[in-house]
């Protein structure tokens, strides 16, 4: 899953960075694609290979997942917005965007003109309208930002998205890492299930059929179409699928990859680099460690109904333990659906789960279920971090009598499709930090792939709502709120969070800011040198 700009939509997490984004919206002149691309250029020369972990899930936008697919999704796709590095918003394929009126029910974004697809034909408003409709038709994350939502044209250049369900905060919507603003080219459309092998959009680069093999390694070529050549700096990027942390570092020591990337990067790899001279590119806490409890209803296991229950699987959790396992030294506890300065993260409520198995045991016998239960969890083999971290805290629930099965798939694809057979209980992904709006639609109210059990409650809808509707002062404090009862009543369980690292050869540059908690920050088109 991981926001505003322009008037009405100014970004609310991380105050710091408000007055740079201010100041990005005053300069849309130097922006042609993206901040900074007018003021650097750099030769297409040379090639860039990433190892990431797992293959994506589809070439597809509205098919794609935003984990590792996200990283192919940039290279193929401009969005309509960028997200920047420092946590503003600048022009992607929509020059300008302005809500309209109160409420955050219609937002209207200008199309830049004279931009082409891959192909040749223009982007113009018509295209962008197709686009959109056909992602929100999607299986992937893309397809859960359309609840309620119609486009249209109302000009060649001029596109208005309207809303049953008010949203505040539509540029996080339209940028790259939703992957709703991912515009495929419109004769593609026309036989979209050819877009898994031969995808066609408006970003920076192309899909080398002849030298990609699927699941295996994808190989990009500069597009020659593309509007600003600024950000192409290879002449071909390959995104190499390594699932092991240890061949992935010995790749990158060998020089046959030159980064690895934050979602990709384990805590066994993290003192080998540095000692082997790699740059070992230190983050923030970017990402956290929860199972997310679907069957919050107990559909299909009635223990996971009651609340007493999922509080007792917070309280069975020794967080500082499953930090160091999962993070070793970049780790610590966590017990809330985000990290520190994100919009649902609540500062009152650090600790608010303590290690505590006495009161555990007897929030199960309260809720009848003294002799514990058992529940599946999904979770991704090749997150390593992630995977170690949901082990230790199995051990946790099986002291209180609680067996987790855990129910390994190899990667995104098997992992997506899984998870609509509502046989697993909760899934398990090591979470990039981010506003909760990105991911709340996805995991509580949408039902959606992610959602299958559709399990939410009116008190619930009426906070998110409250939130969405909310003048732009008002949304953090709101957001506040839908994130407190999220964990207060147990919708997930969050053992830990992390700060991310990448790693890279020497002379790469172009990756995120050391210290940097904003996901954005790894944009793959950014990277260049080395």
């Amino acid at each position: 899953m991981r926001f505003s700009i322009h008037n009405a939509g100014l970004r609310r997490l991380r105050p710091e960075v408000l007055a740079a984004t201010l100041a990005l919206a005053t300069l849309p002149a130097i922006l042609p694609g993206h901040a900074g691309a007018a003021t650097r250029s750099h030769t297409a020369t040379g090639t860039l290979t990433i190892a990431i972990g797992s293959q994506p899930q589809s070439l597809d936008p509205s098919k794609d997942d935003n984990g590792d697919g996200l990283f192919a999704a940039e290279l193929l796709y401009e969005p309509l917005i960028n997200e920047t590095a420092n946590g503003g918003f600048a022009p992607g394929l929509a020059s300008s965007w302005k809500y309209i009126g109160s409420g955050n029910k219609a937002f209207e974004m200008t199309i830049r003109q004279g931009v082409k697809f891959s192909d040749g034909e223009p982007v113009n408003a018509a295209a962008v309208v197709a686009g959109l409709e056909y992602n929100a038709k999607g299986s992937g994350p893309a397809a859960s930002n359309f609840t309620g939502v119609s486009v249209k044209a109302t000009g060649p250049y001029t596109v208005l998205v309207t809303t049953k369900v008010p949203n505040p905060e539509f540029p996080l919507t339209f940028a790259q890492r939703s992957l709703s603003g991912d515009i495929v080219c419109p004769k593609a459309l026309a036989n979209a299930a050819s877009l898994a092998s031969a995808p066609c959009g408006a970003g920076p680069y192309v899909l080398d059929s002849s030298a990609t093999v699927i699941g295996s390694k994808y190989v990009f070529t500069p597009n020659p179409n593309y509007y600003d050549a600024a950000r192409i700096h290879y002449s071909q990027i390959t995104l190499s699928v390594i699932g092991s942390p240890t061949s992935a570092l010995n790749a990158l020591k060998t020089g046959q990859v030159q980064v690895i990337s934050p979602l990709d990067t384990s805590i066994q790899q993290y003192a080998p680099a540095k000692a082997a001279g790699l740059n070992v590119d230190v983050l923030g806490a970017t990402h956290f460690l929860p199972v997310w409890i679907m069957d919050r209803n107990g559909k299909t296991v009635p223990a996971l109904g009651n609340v007493m229950v999922r509080q007792a699987l917070n309280y069975a959790l020794n967080r500082a333990a499953i930090a160091r396992v999962a993070y070793g030294v970049l780790g610590a506890p966590d017990d809330q659906p985000a990290t520190p300065g994100w919009d649902g993260y609540n500062p009152s409520l650090a600790n608010y789960y303590t290690y505590n198995p006495t009161k555990a045991k007897a929030l199960l016998k309260a809720a009848g279920y003294a002799k514990g239960f058992s529940f599946k969890i999904l979770y991704i083999t090749s997150q390593v971090p992630a995977s170690l971290g949901l082990q230790a805290m199995a051990q946790e629930w099986a002291a209180i009598g609680v067996k987790a099965i855990l129910v390994p798939e190899s990667g995104f694809p098997p992992f997506s499709a899984a998870q609509t057979t509502l046989k697993y209980s909760g899934f398990e992904l090591d979470w990039g930090s981010g506003d909760i709006l990105g991911y709340a639609n996805l995991l509580w109210f949408a039902q959606t792939g992610a959602n299958a059990f559709n399990a939410t409650s009116p008190a619930a809808f009426k906070l998110y709502n409250e939130a969405i509707s909310a003048p732009t002062s008002q949304v953090y404090r709101k957001f506040q709120a839908v994130g407190a009862y999220m964990t207060k009543n147990a919708y997930q369980v969050v053992a830990a969070l992390g700060k991310s690292f990448v790693l890279a050869t020497n002379g790469v540059k172009g990756l995120p800011t050391p210290g940097s908690a904003l996901p954005a920050g790894f944009n793959v088109v950014d990277i260049y040198g080395g």
